[in-house]
């Protein structure tokens, strides 16, 4: 009995789904946002931790944005360098976003 149901159910909402999609018209002509294309969204990839508070984080070539920091309190620099590079996890280079704790320096890449 249930599965009897079931399969009633299933009927109807399979012949709504194809009544919607008859009673949808189709549209004419290019779509407004094919007309106005939109520039390409850098996607962040993911942090990489590369040394505590008074180290040198070392970060590979590219775009990168590197953070000193901890928790949710963190500064940030973009760095755009042609090879890899290297800065200092410091109060004087990033400021200190958090005085009192534990701070880490940490890179990401970001892709078009």
């Amino acid at each position: 009995m249930q599965l009897l149901k079931l399969s009633q159910k299933l009927s109807s909402t399979v012949i709504f789904i194809l009544l919607a999609q008859q009673a949808t018209p189709a549209l004419a002509g290019p779509s407004e946002a094919a007309s106005h294309p939109t520039a390409p969204v850098p996607v962040l990839v993911s942090w990489i931790q590369c040394a505590y508070e008074r180290g040198t984080c070392a970060y590979p070539a590219g775009t990168q944005t590197l953070r000193y920091g901890s928790g949710s309190h963190w500064n940030e620099q973009s760095v755009r360098t042609g090879a890899a590079g290297s800065i200092a996890c410091t109060n004087g280079v990033f400021a200190d976003p958090i005085p009192g704790v534990r701070k880490a320096c940490m890179y990401t890449m970001t892709k078009l």
